[in-house]
């Protein structure tokens, strides 16, 4: 847009420019041949009162005078005689003697003035001043030459004219564009200046309103996504521990089963709503972990479960969805308080670096079997049943997911945030 603003602008200006020169350089000429005829006129006329009188004497000594530059070539007709510098033959000389008609105007190689004159004896002379095509033109290169500078400087100031002004209408438009594709891209709440023109800056305004009314309610989708989390698998968590104390296996393992495609469904809900408001942003990994872990901590005490949570560094931050952190590790911890018995002790480690975070979630359980992880089912004590949410939140922030024995004899979670790994699955270790 600038550019073809630019060009423009720039066109209409030459337009006005020529418009002034081309008139300009023509009266230019005309002045010159004007000049160059008076200068003719003014000599001819010298000579008539001499020639009218028949000084002879006074004839040749101002025609030697008028002839001695390079500007002129003036000669005089008298008594069928040609007296003076001839310039080649004239049509008009010739009319000037027969019929006593002066006149002037061009000839091949320049411009004429021939003048009739009649002497004290009746007879009819003439005078002729001869003006080369070259004086003609003098001054008339310089003039152009001036005209010319002046264009090309009229052009310049032209050219950085249009440039600023094209630019002062660009650059909000071009904003506005760069800020659309953002928001276009998932970031909220982007805003533009509001400059340029009355218009554009409506435009702008209108857009960082609607850009606020946006960020407000994915704001509030963030909000009311992360609550509905929390809220339905406290419930589910503590559902999970009621279904221990059912007497019959048989219907144990059905409720167990209705409950783990109850939890499935809940987790895919929340994933798809919190996929559609996805948003990376500083987090601190450890104080996220830490604030987990106290939530989770108050029903450990409930169920007389020993748990732990070790900091290996003060602070771990990333880009990362906090919401989609947040919902990793309550799956994390869900699992422990869902597949171990009350009582059974849980810890929950984090360290970090430049290079990323590690959180690291064991139990004291039963144990399970590793391979059944991806496809989320259980298989007595711990349980891979929602680790698709902490495989998700590794391949978004890039990072690896690895489950292997726990010291302390169950399960051993391992989640490493590096933005230089790419979701791939860790060897245990």
């Amino acid at each position: 847009m600038r550019r073809e603003l630019t060009v423009i602008i720039i066109a209409v200006a030459m337009m006005i420019t020529l418009a002034f020169v081309v008139p300009l350089g023509l009266t230019a000429r005309a002045n010159a041949r004007i000049r160059g005829f008076d200068v003719a006129r003014a000599a001819a006329t010298e000579l008539v009162p001499l020639v009218a009188v028949e000084d002879e004497a006074g004839v040749l000594a101002r025609l030697a005078v008028l002839n001695a530059g390079d500007g002129l070539a003036v000669s005089v007709v008298r008594g069928g005689q040609l007296i003076g510098e001839s310039a080649g033959p004239s049509s008009r000389l010739e009319r000037a003697v027969a019929e006593r008609r002066s006149g002037e105007g061009d000839v091949p190689g320049g411009g004429e003035v021939v003048l009739a004159v009649v002497g004290t004896d009746g007879q009819t002379g003439a005078v002729r001043a001869f003006v080369p095509e070259a004086e003609l033109r003098r001054g008339l290169v310089r003039s152009l030459a001036v005209l010319l500078l002046v264009a090309a400087v009229l052009a310049a100031v032209a050219v950085v004219v249009a440039d600023r002004l094209a630019l002062r209408l660009s650059r909000p438009v071009t904003a506005l564009a760069a800020a659309a594709r953002r928001v276009g891209a998932g970031e909220v709440g982007v805003q533009v200046p509001v400059e340029g023109p009355a218009e554009l800056a409506a435009t702008a305004s209108a857009f960082n309103a609607m850009s606020g009314q946006v960020a407000a309610m994915v704001e509030r989708e963030r909000a009311m996504v992360g609550e509905l989390a929390h809220r339905l698998r406290t419930p589910m968590t503590r559902l999970r521990v009621d279904l221990d104390r059912v007497a019959d296996p048989e219907l144990a393992e059905v409720l167990f089963a209705d409950v783990d495609a109850l939890t499935h469904e809940v987790n895919a809900v929340i994933r798809a709503a919190r996929g559609r408001i996805e948003r990376l942003e500083p987090v601190d990994v450890v104080e996220a972990c830490r604030q987990r872990f106290e939530w989770w901590s108050a029903l450990a005490v409930e169920e007389e479960r020993p748990c732990a949570f070790e900091a290996m560094v003060a602070r771990a931050e990333l880009m990362v969805d906090r919401e989609l952190l947040n919902a990793a590790l309550d799956v994390l911890m869900e699992n422990v308080f869902a597949h171990t018995a009350p009582g059974t002790e849980f810890r929950v480690s984090v360290s970090g670096g430049s290079w990323g975070a590690e959180i690291v979630v064991e139990d004291a359980g039963g144990g399970f079997d590793s391979s059944m992880v991806p496809a989320g089912r259980s298989s007595g004590g711990s349980t891979g049943l929602g680790l698709s949410i902490v495989r998700q939140l590794a391949d978004v922030v890039g990072g690896l997911l690895s489950v292997e024995p726990s010291a302390l004899g169950g399960a051993r979670v391992r989640v490493l945030l590096e933005p230089d790994l790419q979701g791939r699955d860790l060897a245990p270790r």
